[in-house]
């Protein structure tokens, strides 16, 4: 129950329930443990995730496993504190340091700007991850936000030359009517049977948008253009 309400978004929820389990003398499991590290990491409680996971030894008898730490460098990166989760790191066993640990580092770095601490990491993600293209595109985000275009670019290049494709971003809107349903679209796709009204309706837009303020003279809306985000 204690996982359950945490992976779907119900930290408070999840967080009370452990703590009423443990005020019953109920001695909490190393799942138990990743459920309630994964509600402070919903609910940005930094100072309780560190508690809990020093408490894991200290209190119960548990060795943390490399869910545990990369629950806390989760939350440590979210919270901006990037070397106290880059620290972190090194406490897990070598040989357990996998991708998805150095990619949450490397998530963390991006959305902060840590140049150095991210190309650390995302050596390792491509140690472990040789033909993946998330951690390519979290340096080419983490430069272009930085306005160093150069080093985005090569990025982008170092994924062509290994052949690294990034899969397509894709987006759902409910559309309303008798025939209610979700609609699935990506940039650029030309393959929905109502596609001629679609981008008839986009250039319409595109023509209202114009009317207010400055756009570019010429829209190609078929092509597909690849936005860095932070």
């Amino acid at each position: 129950m204690i996982v359950g309400h945490a992976e779907h978004g119900h930290g408070k929820e999840a967080l009370e329930l452990f703590e009423e389990m443990c005020h019953v003398g109920l001695k909490p499991d190393h799942v138990a443990f990743i459920g309630v590290l994964t509600a402070c990491c919903h609910t940005g409680k930094v100072e309780l995730g560190l508690r809990y996971l020093n408490a894991m030894s200290k209190n119960y008898g548990l060795e943390p496993a490399k869910e545990h730490y990369g629950c806390v460098v989760d939350l440590l990166g979210k919270a901006g504190r990037i070397y106290e989760a880059e620290e972190l790191i090194g406490r897990i066993v070598a040989d357990e340091r996998d991708g998805v640990v150095w990619t949450s580092l490397l998530r963390a770095c991006a959305a902060r700007g840590e140049e150095e601490t991210g190309k650390n990491a995302a050596e390792r993600v491509m140690e472990a991850e040789p033909w993946g293209a998330g951690a390519h595109v979290a340096m080419a985000n983490l430069y272009a936000n930085k306005g160093q275009w150069r080093e985005a670019a090569q990025e982008r290049h170092m994924m062509k030359q290994k052949g690294v494709v990034k899969g397509a971003g894709w987006s759902s809107i409910e559309v309303g009517g008798e025939d209610r349903g979700i609609g699935v679209f990506v940039a650029g796709d030309r393959t929905h049977p109502q596609d001629h009204a679609i981008y008839r309706m986009l250039e319409l837009m595109y023509y209202g948008a114009g009317m207010v303020r400055y756009i570019p003279d010429q829209l190609d809306l078929g092509s597909e253009v690849e936005l860095a985000v932070s």
